[in-house]
């Protein structure tokens, strides 16, 4: 049973139940078997909040997400007594929540702060009423792939690759990346990767390569690491510098596998309180966000309700699917990355 699950649109046959998640624009496509759908139109059963009430109506967004804790509730409640394998369900609004009100749970006179911490705790109940009904023979699963942070201002890596003369446009009409010319040497899409490119030597088109011109990556990587900004004066806090960039890792120090050329060639990691963005087409580098609240690698976790003789020094976010399958008596790929948590 899968309930919810981001990046499985449209929702494909499985042995069991799948509801797509974030994004799946249409429900009718989102839901397997078919035949579960009228069920969940009955219900007004909706798949995300609509972000934009945040920046328009932020009360609403806040009673959405109620509304659709509940929902998510109903369905676990009408598909745990099927025979399953696996039930998965994903609570996404914590995540718009955080982007939202970030600053607000830091606030307790803040005007939201009573109805977020209300949200939390009815999250909380969730987890701890599928706690209780999980059969004492099977396995308890918590798991995030981020955490969360104050965020305060968007750093455009692709204008800063623009003013450091990286970056050029075949005209300042469309400044997409569609649109880039063959004399760009490196571009950035999100979250902060940057790629090289070589188009010059592929005929004028656009191609992500990593690893082709160590010299470049090196110049690159310095340059990100000692990057300073202005930040104008903005609600009354005086202009000041800062650096937006807390680490650079080479791509493929982190990634590994048949294609590996696809990856990027830079990552990089942002300081506290700044985002680093892949957009095009800004005139400015830095810019205050609508949004309080970014995500932070700090924070992530993955929950293991059980005894394990002793607790591995480090955990990855690809080690929790071998973990499962273990746990599930499921053989391992030989090429399946990560590492079960559990010792044999």
């Amino acid at each position: 049973m899968i309930i919810n699950m981001p990046s499985t649109y449209p929702a494909r046959p499985i042995n069991g139940v799948m509801i797509s998640g974030f994004v799946a624009p249409r429900l009718e496509y989102s839901v397997y078997p078919a035949a579960l759908l009228g069920k969940l139109k009955e219900m007004n059963y909706r798949i995300d909040v609509d972000a934009e009430k945040g920046h328009k109506e932020p009360p609403v967004l806040i009673r959405e997400a109620f509304r659709l804790l509940e929902m998510r509730k109903k369905i676990f409640e009408m598909l745990w007594d099927i025979k399953w394998d696996l039930f998965c369900l994903v609570i996404t609004s914590t995540d718009r929540l955080h982007h939202f009100f970030w600053s607000s749970l830091e606030n307790e006179k803040d005007p939201y702060y009573s109805s977020l911490c209300r949200y939390y705790e009815a999250v909380d109940n969730l987890i701890g009423d599928i706690y209780e009904r999980t059969p004492d023979k099977s396995s308890f699963f918590m798991l995030s792939d981020h955490g969360f942070d104050r965020l305060e201002y968007h750093v455009y890596l692709n204008s800063w690759l623009e003013k450091e003369g990286y970056l050029t446009f075949r005209d300042n009409v469309d400044r997409s990346l569609e649109n880039i010319s063959p004399e760009t040497r490196a571009f950035c899409l999100d979250p902060a990767r940057i790629y090289i490119n070589i188009a010059g030597q592929q005929g004028g088109e656009l191609r992500i390569n990593g690893g082709q011109h160590q010299e470049l990556l090196s110049e690159l990587s310095l340059k990100l690491r000692n990057m300073v900004i202005e930040i104008p004066e903005i609600a009354g806090r005086r202009a000041r510098t800062a650096r937006p960039v807390a680490s650079v890792r080479i791509g493929k120090d982190i990634y590994k596998g048949p294609y590996l050329d696809r990856a990027p060639d830079l990552i990089s990691e942002p300081a506290a309180g700044f985002d680093l963005k892949g957009m095009t087409g800004k005139n400015t580098i830095v810019e205050k966000p609508p949004f309080t609240g970014k995500h932070t690698r700090k924070g992530a976790f993955f929950y293991v309700g059980w005894k394990i003789k002793k607790s591995p020094n480090s955990i990855e976010i690809i080690d929790c699917m071998p973990t499962i399958l273990k746990t599930m008596g499921i053989a391992l790929p030989d090429s399946i990355d990560g590492k079960p948590v559990q010792k044999d």
